[in-house]
């Protein structure tokens, strides 16, 4: 390869960030994100490694969400817009289904 880009060690930064946000996301809270990095001499060339690691933790999901407002107009207001939440029931399927050889 001729002239390839030099490591730029704050890609790797941002790229764990990226992980850990798409972790908290997916629900895993409490996971172990690092890194490993290695220089190798690849014929004339030094080529650099990095290896992630990624330890997810216990995944957290929501069983049942409720509202119990105080007061009976903010309880009968929200009642009346629950189709419009931005929280929705959300029916998880086999992993094993969207998996393709």
């Amino acid at each position: 390869m001729k002239n390839p880009q030099p490591l730029d060690t704050g890609l790797i930064g941002r790229s764990l960030e990226f992980m850990n946000n798409y972790m908290i996301a997916e629900g895993y809270f409490h996971d172990s994100i690092n890194f490993t990095t290695a220089i190798k001499e690849v014929g004339n060339q030094q080529r650099a490694f990095i290896d992630f690691n990624v330890w997810p933790g216990k995944v957290t999901r929501i069983d049942s969400l409720g509202y119990d407002l105080q007061n009976d107009s903010l309880q009968d207001l929200t009642i009346k817009n629950l189709q419009d939440a931005m929280i929705k029931k959300v029916i998880h399927l086999p992993r094993h289904l969207f998996l393709w050889n």
